[in-house]
This record gives structure tokens, C-alpha cells and sequence, in this order.
């Protein structure tokens, strides 16, 4: 079977940004790689569609053990609509995997925007986020 019959017309094509795509009643945002350092860096930053988002959020440290500063400490930062809904702070230490997937609701229309800096020093780190959720009520 040619691989345009086993794909659906609405498939979005998978790609990392600021942004979020919607692919029926999911939706997923992935940064991308990110050098961080001590000034605070967007990793994504959005604005939700009509739907109600059950999401799940990632942060996630993409250079190697010991190939960066394993001892530095890193804040993540979510808001809506400007307002700070969570902060998660990293210890100084980690595997590449995010330190625990924190699971939120995002109403409508909203603002989202996710964020990272390095808060032990002004060494850069890679850092990236992802969020990949279910919508509910949108028409």
C-alpha cells in the first residue's frame, strides 16, 4: 500500500517550536533542543484553541551525563495568560529524564507559555519541554 493511503489527510507533520498542533482530539508541543543558561528561556509559548486540554508536560535535559554541568539546577516555569500556575525545580543532578511529568488542565483560549533557566550558575545547558494532552469540547 502506497504510504499516502496509510497516512490521513489530516495527519500534522511532526516539528519542534514555540507552538502547539492539534491532530483531531490530541495535541503535542515539542521544543526542540535549547541552550539555557541563567537567563530565563521560553520553550514554548502558545495560545490554546476552544478546547478544554487535559495535559501532560515534560522537561527534559538533552545534554549527556557528563558531557555539561551535571551539577547545575534548573527551574521550569509554566504560565497562563501571564499568570504563574507552576514551578518545578530540578536538582543537581540528572539522567535525561524529565523529573516527574506534571499533569495539568488548560482552559480555553489560554496563554501558555513554558520556560527554563539555569539557577546555580551561568553555565548552558540543552534543555527542551514537550506536552502532549487530550482535547475535550472543542467544535
Amino acid at each position: 500500500m502506497p504510504h499516502t493511503d496509510t497516512t490521513p489527510v489530516s495527519a500534522s507533520i511532526a516539528s519542534t517550536g514555540l507552538g502547539i498542533r492539534y491532530i483531531g482530539n490530541w495535541v503535542y508541543a515539542m521544543s526542540g533542543v535549547k541552550s539555557v543558561d541563567n537567563n530565563e528561556t521560553v520553550l514554548l509559548e502558545f495560545t490554546t484553541g476552544a478546547g478544554l486540554i487535559y495535559a501532560d508536560f515534560g522537561f527534559w535535559f538533552a545534554t549527556p551525563v557528563g558531557g555539561g554541568d551535571v551539577g547545575d539546577d534548573y527551574q521550569f516555569r509554566i504560565l497562563f495568560n501571564n499568570l504563574l500556575i507552576l514551578t518545578q525545580n530540578t536538582d543537581d543532578v540528572h539522567t535525561g529524564f524529565s523529573p516527574n511529568y506534571p499533569k495539568l488542565i488548560i482552559p480555553p483560549l489560554t496563554s501558555v507559555t513554558v520556560s527554563a533557566q539555569n539557577t546555580n550558575d551561568t553555565s548552558a545547558n540543552d534543555i527542551s519541554a514537550t506536552l502532549t494532552g487530550r482535547v475535550y469540547g472543542a467544535e
